[in-house]
């Protein structure tokens, strides 16, 4: 029977929010969210929401995975709203990683991400 362990995301040792900053607009600026369990078997269950504390709403882009098995979300974040789920319980394992970048006008400065991985041990 598989076991679940909630852990803290890799970019945030401590579980608090991780503030992204806002303008940058190449994938080169991709802040790593987390990083995937390398261990054999193991797999990573992950939720991350997304909010920013000013009143102008922003483009969040998200890479999940790495290479040639990459994906790429798109999505926009309300100003001043609550958080918003943008990961929900996607799978990733063999060291493979969540990236983020934010694009935004006005004077956004920066972007909270905050959530947590289920690891799922055989």
């Amino acid at each position: 029977m598989a076991t679940f362990t909630k852990q803290f995301l890799s970019a945030c040792p401590n579980g608090r929010s991780i503030s992204l900053s806002v303008g940058a607009t190449t994938e080169g600026a991709a802040a790593v969210i987390h990083t995937a369990t390398a261990v054999a078997g193991e797999i990573d269950e992950i939720w991350i929401w997304a909010q920013t504390p000013s009143g102008v709403s922003i483009l969040l882009n998200v890479i999940h995975g790495n290479g040639a098995t990459q994906t790429w979300a798109y999505g926009s974040i309300a100003g001043s709203g609550g958080p918003l789920l943008v990961i929900p319980g996607l799978v990733l394992a063999g060291g493979e990683t969540v990236k983020m970048w934010a694009v935004a006008g006005g004077t956004v400065t920066d972007v909270k991400v905050m959530g947590y991985v289920n690891r799922i041990t055989p």
